[in-house]
């Protein structure tokens, strides 16, 4: 039912093996992932490719913190791997809580503002200035609302598990503005394909 997460916010694990598998087969083929605070402070997660055998290229990690109100603790800051790991902030990359992280050796960017939080669009130009020119994001809500509001994501990949959570749960896309169907966001060239247990729909915007 669209759901990323239930009420309580716990969401390990919505699909099963075999699409967790296909998402490290891409993460190994990008440049970058990128994801939302609030999936570092949910999720914990590493957003290294763990391919059989231990193979795969970890891609950049950039996490966006608009106000840098994460811990440095978080596995994705203090793991080790030879890929950069970058937060992509409003904050003073000079400042006291920016230091913790230069101190991990964790990059801060500091990247202009839009409405109080991090613009986006502004930290793709960087991305794309580092030369990092496949991203794959990762969550969550309120970051897929905002790069599909603004137009800023070229294609989609979701995975639907046989799981239902109903009205509770996190819906993965976030805010869109959408009021009535009319304005619904359209996607293109839509494939669906079986992985495992769940389902694979893929699609440009």
């Amino acid at each position: 039912d669209g759901k990323i997460a239930a009420p309580s916010g716990d969401s390990r694990w919505v699909t099963g093996e075999a699409s967790r598998a296909w998402v490290h087969r891409l993460r190994d083929q990008v440049d970058a992932i990128l994801v939302g605070a609030n999936t570092v402070r949910m999720d914990d997660p590493q957003l290294t490719t763990r391919l059989p055998g231990g193979g795969g290229k970890d891609p950049v990690r950039v996490v966006v913190d608009s106000h840098l109100k994460l811990s440095p603790g978080h596995t994705v800051f203090t793991q080790r791997s030879p890929a950069r790991t970058v937060i992509a902030t409003l904050e003073d990359p000079e400042g006291r809580r920016a230091r913790r992280f230069l101190a991990q050796g964790v990059e801060v960017w500091n990247v202009r503002a839009k409405q109080d939080r991090v613009d986006l669009k502004a930290v793709l130009k960087r991305v794309k200035k580092e030369g990092l020119n496949h991203v794959l994001v990762e969550g969550g809500a309120g970051l897929y609302g905002t790069l599909l509001r603004e137009h800023l994501a070229d294609a989609l990949a979701l995975f639907l598990a046989p799981k239902l959570v109903g009205a509770g749960g996190l819906s993965w896309a976030g805010e869109l503005g959408v009021k009535d169907m009319a304005h619904a966001l359209a996607v293109k060239d839509l494939t669906m394909e079986k992985v495992g247990d769940d389902v694979l729909l893929r699609a440009l915007l």
